[in-house]
């Protein structure tokens, strides 16, 4: 991947459109902000969503200790497969980032989730650094979803990565062609099953041979993001690695 590090400030322009659609106060708790290095989060909101852990399982994105090696896996995941290559999230899903990811589902939600998104790529930046992604793709929903609500927490912060990063946003390949219940309600086995040929690839040409920053908002077991990855590298991407809002621990 070509490093664009300079497409992490906003222009003077930009900065005027932001203000328009996402007037200036803070998405997480609405004081005014000056939008300095995060343009939807203020400073206090900034540090309090800002992870304790420093150390991150290499294969599915958990907080760990600094001398664990998770080359295969951790405590978390060392039990799973994964058709992604490795994950990376802002932080656990508990407390208030818990709380900011359940809002961010709402019609309201999108600069809250864009904060996040922004705050992520600043906390990752090594990971994203080093990556060699041609494509960010977000978690698809069936297109029935959008009869209720046209928000998508997954596209947001997946604007948001690719903006930053100067990736190309491939919004329109991957598809959910299977309406299936909320995974939440599901147990594990239940999860992986309601999952099955779920997602597929459509006019992927464009993906072949490519790696792909795939992006949600939560990842709890992997089963959503692990569909997701088999799709995408039967259509024939080379690789794909998953960055999340929030890595859910013990649910």
């Amino acid at each position: 991947m070509t490093k664009r590090w300079g497409m992490f400030g906003l222009s003077t322009t930009g900065r005027l459109v932001t203000d328009f659609v996402h007037p200036p106060y803070c998405a997480a708790c609405g004081v005014r902000t000056d939008r300095s290095d995060s343009p939807f989060l203020c400073e206090d909101c900034q540090a309090e969503f800002r992870p304790t852990a420093t150390h991150w399982c290499e294969r599915c994105g958990a907080p760990c200790g600094p001398y664990q090696d998770t080359s295969n896996g951790c405590v978390h995941c060392r039990n799973d497969r994964f058709a992604f290559g490795s994950a990376r999230s802002l932080g656990v899903y508990d407390g208030r980032l818990r709380q900011a990811c359940r809002l961010g589902k709402e019609e309201s939600g999108a600069a809250l989730l864009a904060g996040l998104a922004t705050l992520l790529v600043e906390v990752q930046a090594e990971w994203f650094a080093a990556g060699e992604w041609t494509a960010v793709v977000p978690v698809p929903r069936h297109w029935t979803r959008r009869w209720w609500t046209r928000h998508d927490p997954a596209l947001v912060p997946a604007r948001h990565v690719a903006e930053r990063l100067g990736v190309r946003l491939r919004a329109d390949r991957l598809v959910k062609v299977k309406r299936t219940p909320s995974q939440t309600s599901l147990s594990t086995t239940e999860r992986r099953r309601n999952l099955s040929g779920a997602f597929e690839v459509r006019g992927g040409r464009a993906l072949v041979g490519g790696s792909v920053l795939l992006v949600d908002d939560v990842l709890t077991t992997g089963t959503t993001t692990h569909r997701c990855s088999r799709a995408l590298l039967a259509a024939g991407v080379s690789r794909v690695d998953v960055a999340v809002l929030a890595r859910g621990v013990g649910l």
